[in-house]
């Protein structure tokens, strides 16, 4: 019969290895989530926002926010795929 200790390295093991949905609180996995999401949606925003102030500051058409919204939408989508990618 296992002992509290065990279980326990057991769990701290199991959190290691990225593999810690059901081993931590419903709480702690909700802010996880919440960060990959803003982490995504800054990728796809912050990217045309530099675009933006590129085409301001050169006096250019949208050429610069076009490729940095484009840019932007393409590296988060392919981190959200890599994100929820079975490992």
């Amino acid at each position: 019969m296992e002992n509290r200790d065990d279980r326990a390295d057991d769990r701290l093991q199991k959190t290691s290895n990225d593999k810690h949905d059901e081993l931590i609180s419903p709480i702690a996995l909700g802010y996880i989530w919440a960060s990959r999401i803003l982490t995504v949606c800054l990728e796809m925003v912050v990217p045309g926002v530099l675009g933006l102030w590129v085409d301001s500051r050169l006096a250019t058409s949208p050429a610069f926010t076009l490729v940095g919204f484009g840019g932007g939408l393409i590296l988060g989508v392919w981190h959200l795929l890599k994100m929820v990618a079975p490992r």
